[in-house]
């Protein structure tokens, strides 16, 4: 069973997210092409879906899910975000 956490609300845009846990878009995303309402990406072991918002901006989002079966790497990713918010 995966370990997952949801961030919901977000004051972070996706390139703020990106910029943070240095995500390079070409080598970490995940081609999702049916909707354009997904970003995904696989850093460190652990999926990072953005559920994007439609609007003004392309870069907002609506809520961030992380999911792993690695608990090690989730928590890696937790610790950074959680430190600075």
């Amino acid at each position: 069973m995966p370990y997952w956490v949801i961030f919901d609300e977000n004051m972070w845009s996706l390139s703020d997210f990106c910029e943070y846990w240095v995500i390079n878009k070409e080598q970490y995303e995940i081609k999702e092409t049916s909707m354009q309402a997904w970003r995904i990406f696989n850093r460190d072991d652990v999926i990072l879906l953005f559920e994007m918002a439609f609007g003004e901006n392309d870069d907002d989002i609506l809520a961030l899910y992380l999911a792993s079966f690695n608990k090690q790497s989730m928590a890696s990713m937790l610790v950074l975000t959680t430190q600075d918010r």
